[in-house]
């Protein structure tokens, strides 16, 4: 262990992170595999595709934010690898619901640009939005992928 926090000297049976972004580094990702005695997961979305989004980026001349973390997982397995563990993976098909309104969907995206720290457009986006809506109802669903990548913490050889 590396830790003097008395919390979490003695380390844990089961360490997971689920969907968070506190584990974005390799430091953090280590103190993970430090305080773990016997099984270690994380799961984090590994691709995102959501149509309505897309072409919303698009119609404002807009790249749309990159939404992978199959780097993070990666750079797990090959952490887990190094110290002899046998990392695994599990996927997750899910269809994340974006059924809303148009107003709804102009606030979501507000948001998202304001959080990019991009210029937002609102009456673009509102256009856009309103082209694509069925009766003021826009389908923002998003298809995801999540990944879990675990193993079993060896200590020695077994």
């Amino acid at each position: 262990m590396t830790s003097d926090d008395p919390l979490i000297k003695d380390g844990f049976d089961i360490v997971f992170a689920h969907m968070t972004p506190a584990i974005g580094k390799a430091t953090d990702f280590i103190r993970m595999m430090d305080v773990s005695k016997k099984y270690l997961f994380m799961t984090k979305p590994v691709r995102r595709h959501s149509p309505v989004a897309e072409k919303m980026w698009e119609h404002v001349g807009t790249e749309p934010p990159l939404m992978s973390s199959d780097k993070d997982l990666a750079y797990a397995f090959m952490l887990g690898w190094q110290r002899g563990f046998d990392p695994q993976f599990f996927y997750e098909h899910k269809v994340w619901d974006g059924i809303m309104t148009v107003d709804e969907a102009l606030e979501k995206y507000r948001h998202e640009f304001s959080f990019r720290n991009l210029e937002f457009d609102e009456a673009a986006v509102k256009e856009y939005f309103e082209s694509v809506a069925e009766n003021g109802i826009v389908d923002d669903s998003t298809f995801t992928e999540t990944a879990t990548i675990y193993w079993k913490i060896k200590n020695g050889y077994e």
